[in-house]
């Protein structure tokens, strides 16, 4: 069975392939988030996907998956995502910006 961080990081860049071929009107018309619970290799898992208007003009899109640890005392937690400044315009999230969601 792979380890957890291996499924966590396989789950983000999934997610992030599945949001990559939507298009821009599409992606901007997201809910703030959505969570659902996926189970996988015998883990466990809460994948979120937010989705920010951070100016007139920009969109972040961040997907972040959260392990629970024992009895809940702990967690672990895996982030990547984009911001869509136009149609044709995307860039991946700086690690300021993903620590926001960590």
């Amino acid at each position: 069975m792979p380890d957890a961080a291996n499924v966590m990081d396989s789950l983000v860049k999934e997610e992030l392939t599945h949001l990559s071929v939507r298009s821009f009107d599409e992606l901007v018309k997201l809910p703030s988030y959505t969570t659902k619970q996926v189970v996988r290799d015998g883990h466990e898992f809460a994948l979120t996907i937010y989705h920010d208007s951070i100016a007139s003009t920009e969109h972040r899109i961040v997907v972040q998956v959260i392990k629970q640890g024992w009895l809940g005392f702990s967690y672990r937690v895996h982030v990547d995502g984009f911001i869509l400044t136009s149609p044709t315009e995307r860039r991946e999230l700086t690690d300021e910006e993903r620590w926001q969601y960590e």
